[in-house]
């Protein structure tokens, strides 16, 4: 598989998204209201500008640009860490919800042990350089 190839199938959504273009719609070439709505985002944010983001909409945004391309793999490097609990279950919902319908694999990294519990089906750890699973 080509790198290019790979990369059209496995999505990331790092801890800290780049934003490169000064309005948050020049980075959704498409982008569906209704994904919006499940992140309690308005169309409206299409407009506005990056530098007005809080982080927790950066977050949000950066994980509806990474939906929008439909990858059969996504990689989750703490997609709650800067979310308020509203908005946490948004996207745990969300990401759950995504999962079944478009039968994604998904590799989710949290330090959270509850949240762990929640949305995963497997809990892994590293513990002294070394990756145990949990029971």
């Amino acid at each position: 598989l080509s790198g290019p190839a790979w990369r059209r199938q496995v999505g990331m959504l790092p801890a800290e998204s780049a934003w490169w273009n000064e309005r948050v719609g020049d980075h959704f070439p498409d982008i569906d209201a209704t994904l919006l709505s499940h992140l309690d985002l308005s169309p409206d944010t299409m407009q506005w500008e990056v530098s007005r983001l809080s982080s927790g909409e950066r977050q949000r945004l950066a994980l509806a640009r990474l939906l929008c391309n439909r990858p059969q793999v996504l990689l989750l490097d703490e997609p709650t860490a800067n979310l308020d609990q509203k908005n946490i279950d948004r996207v745990e919902q969300l990401i759950a919800e995504w999962r079944k319908q478009h039968q994604t694999a998904v590799l989710w990294v949290s330090h959270d042990p509850d949240q762990q519990q929640r949305v995963g089906e497997q809990t892994w750890r590293i513990t002294d350089g070394r990756l145990q699973v949990q029971r």
